[in-house]
């Protein structure tokens, strides 16, 4: 198994779940500063979880990994460039936040830190 930055996948689990977050980063001027778009890259990206993924391969459990997979397919339809508060009143922004959710805490509930 390559490298996997399990702490970026958790913290943004943990982004893409919670509205009060998504509104202090993505929406407040002045606060902190992230989007959708970084969250998805930080999930994704930042922590080589697409590649494994992508190449078949398991990082938590086949059911996890499914979850992580359909996630990302409904990250993809959302992540589109538009502005923020539409973004987070989108119906599917909060089935990715329930689904965020349930995933962290399968992947906790398996305890699988780095």
């Amino acid at each position: 198994m390559s490298w996997i930055g399990h702490e970026h996948i958790r913290e943004a689990l943990q982004e893409l779940a919670d509205e009060e977050l998504q509104r202090r980063r993505w929406a407040e001027p002045g606060g902190e500063v992230s989007s959708l778009s970084e969250a998805v890259e930080q999930l994704y990206d930042d922590s080589a979880l697409i590649l494994e993924l992508e190449a078949g391969r398991e990082v938590y459990s086949p059911q996890i990994d499914d979850m992580l997979r359909e996630l990302d397919v409904l990250l993809k339809k959302l992540n589109t460039p538009r502005p923020v508060e539409e973004i987070l009143r989108d119906p599917r922004m909060a089935t990715v936040r329930r689904r965020a959710g349930v995933i962290l805490r399968e992947i906790d509930a398996r305890g699988k830190q780095p």
